[in-house]
């Protein structure tokens, strides 16, 4: 019996030296889906995945086939994707999304992506101005590779801008100033025809979630030029706020004949990871008749969110603290090449990742005319 047993020891070493039972054992692991072994490189998923992306307007309105979606106006992007199944998808792994031609980012926004389970899969991150967001997985993902898909959504504005009409008499815009979103900088500009003006009073409601900040108005006198530019001509007007919490009233004391660029800021107070901010302007004065608008609406929004969903995969053990037969707090798995049977036993954790310690190889010899050996071979990190 002990020269049976010094027998096989040999063959081990020689196996293990031509890295038989090395490689073996490296393709029960990969085979039994409870233990993966991590690259030590994340990658881009982009060769694996489809990409499909729409775009809808306030009113819900599909209009991804329109070239000229206004600068001025929020819309609303989807893309959906669908990763091709069997792909592994680690810790550190990215998804790149393009957005259309005709629509831009102009904060830069970042938030989680959930499955339907509240869990973080990843965060999605795009910068101001970028034509690429980026999707980041964590391991959430790491044993599933059927049927995962999901969705990521976000607040763009248009890119067209028209450079030549005159047609208005008031406008405004929103934007941020920086990529807190805590500050909003509204813009309200009038009489762009440089008519005479006197007695102006802009009346001007905010939407929920905003404060005006005090002393951060201020009037800027020019002109437009022939793009629809504003040219300021270094002077200012006086103007006077009453401020009666959501309704702002802007008091001009002294007649106008230039083009007025007014800014001020408000607080943002709504939820941090994403919101729409709404704002009303109107006008009211001597020499306002017959002006193609008086009143005007502008909407300002940042962020989005997204949403994985998948399915485990085939070869997954459904109960992380058995083993496929049914024993307590290890998992089990066999595989034979020649007569060799190789068991391995390890315990997991709540993360579904090896336990250190109280691991074992349990090593089985079984031959005609030798009869069976067993050992254990224990080893942890």
């Amino acid at each position: 019996m002990k020269k049976i047993f010094l027998r096989l020891i040999g063959c081990l070493i020689v196996l293990t030296s031509f890295g038989l039972i090395s490689n073996h054992a490296e393709v029960i692991a990969s085979n039994t889906g409870t233990v993966q072994k991590t690259p030590e490189f994340s990658q881009n998923l982009n060769h694996n995945v489809k990409i499909g992306d729409e775009i809808k307007d306030a009113s819900g309105n599909d209009v991804s086939n329109q070239s000229q979606l206004d600068r001025y106006q929020n819309y609303h992007l989807i893309w959906n994707w669908q990763l091709n199944d069997a792909s592994d998808v680690k810790s550190g792994d990215t998804i790149l999304f393009k957005l259309p031609n005709n629509v831009q980012a102009l904060s830069r926004d970042q938030f989680d992506v959930y499955n339907n389970q509240h869990q973080t899969v990843g965060s999605f991150t795009i910068n101001r101005g970028s034509d690429y967001g980026i999707l980041k997985f964590n391991n959430q993902l790491l044993n599933r590779q059927v049927d995962r898909h999901g969705s990521i959504n976000l607040n763009v504005n248009g890119k067209y801008i028209n450079q030549t009409s005159k047609n208005w008499f008031i406008n405004k815009i929103g934007w941020w100033p920086d990529n807190q979103h805590q500050r909003i900088t509204w813009n309200v500009a009038f009489n762009p025809n440089l008519q005479h003006l006197n007695h102006i009073v802009l009346n001007d409601t905010i939407g929920p979630n905003q404060s005006y900040m005090s002393n951060s108005v201020t009037a800027q006198l020019g002109k437009w030029d022939a793009h629809n530019h504003f040219v300021a001509n270094g002077q200012t007007t006086p103007v006077s706020v009453t401020n009666n919490g959501s309704h702002l009233l802007f008091h001009f004391s002294k007649p106008i004949n230039d083009g007025v660029n007014l800014t001020y800021q408000t607080n943002a107070n709504g939820n941090s990871n994403g919101g729409t901010y709404n704002n009303e302007v109107s006008i009211d004065g001597d020499g306002i008749h017959g002006e193609p608008n008086t009143s005007i609406n502008a909407t300002i929004s940042f962020g989005g969110n997204g949403t994985v969903l998948s399915k485990p995969s085939s070869n997954s053990n459904p109960n992380p603290n058995q083993d496929h037969d049914g024993h307590p707090n290890q998992n089990c798995h066999s595989n034979s090449k020649h007569y060799f049977k190789i068991h391995y036993a390890y315990h997991i954790d709540d993360n579904g990742l090896i336990d250190a310690g109280n691991n074992q190889y349990q090593w089985h010899y079984d031959h005609s005319g030798y009869g069976q050996i067993n050992w254990d071979t224990p080893f942890s990190w």
